[in-house]
């Protein structure tokens, strides 16, 4: 090969690596709160983190979990889910609508479901 082919083909290969960065983006991980009245589940995926993982969404990878219950202390409802604000959740899911109603009045910009 040629010194000009040669060099002309490393000067290509750099000019492209930098835009080859800019094509792959970081994969988000999103943080979901997982706020319960009750204990949730043991030893294994929550009901809400297994059918994520049915839907194809990886645990680590895709997203990840806060979990927090206030064993039936509704008072303790609202400083958890002010907790799990600070800790920077994208999004709360909770088991009922008055849990929804109750972490709304506490974080207005996130969703719930």
């Amino acid at each position: 090969m040629k010194r000009r082919t040669f060099l002309g083909a490393m000067t290509g290969g750099l000019v492209a690596a930098p835009l080859a960065g800019e094509a792959q983006q970081a994969r988000r991980v999103y943080r979901i709160a997982l706020l319960y009245a009750g204990l949730p589940s043991i030893g294994g995926q929550s009901p809400f983190e297994e059918r994520m993982r049915e839907l194809g969404w990886v645990k680590g990878r895709d997203f990840v979990t806060e979990h927090r219950s206030f064993e039936g202390q509704y008072e303790r409802e609202g400083d958890l889910a002010a907790e799990l604000l600070r800790a920077g959740v994208d999004v709360f899911v909770v088991q009922g609508g008055y849990d929804a109603l109750l972490v709304q009045k506490v974080t207005p910009t996130i969703p719930s479901s």
